[in-house]
């Protein structure tokens, strides 16, 4: 009725196709963001095994939180433990990964941006900067 009164028709606009190599990087950042989050959370980083001659062989797994000297007897590892001498592996690790974190999710959403946004889809510095964060991730 409204195209009959002589108003234009305003049907959205379709966003373009997403081309295949950016599909594939969306996916792969996606992917490696949840991996990165899975693998703060888990316990089993380091897996060391000690045989003792009067009880035998006692497995003691590392996480950057916790460690687990037996299954479903895991402790949370003392913040005094990361500045001393031995501990200082431990800290570093919990940093980059955090870094590595928040770089991955930094390229996902400047990736996610680029795409979404159309007045910032031709942007060359929204097309290398994903990629930059995501190589640093």
């Amino acid at each position: 009725a409204s195209s009959l009164l002589g108003a234009k028709d305003s049907s959205p606009e379709m966003p373009p196709k997403l081309p295949p190599l950016l599909a594939v990087g969306l996916t792969l950042t996606f992917v490696s963001v949840v991996l990165h989050v899975i693998s703060l959370a888990t316990p089993c980083w380091v897996r060391v095994t000690f045989n003792f001659p009067r009880i035998g062989s006692v497995t003691v797994t590392f996480g950057l939180w916790v460690k687990c000297i037996k299954p479903g007897s895991c402790k949370t590892i003392p913040v005094d433990f990361l500045f001393r001498r031995d501990g200082g592996w431990l800290f570093v690790s919990r940093v980059f990964s955090f870094l590595g974190l928040l770089t991955g999710v930094a390229g996902l959403v400047l990736l996610l941006l680029s795409i979404l946004v159309t007045r910032w889809r031709d942007s060359k510095l929204l097309t290398v900067l994903p990629m930059l964060l995501d190589f640093l991730a």
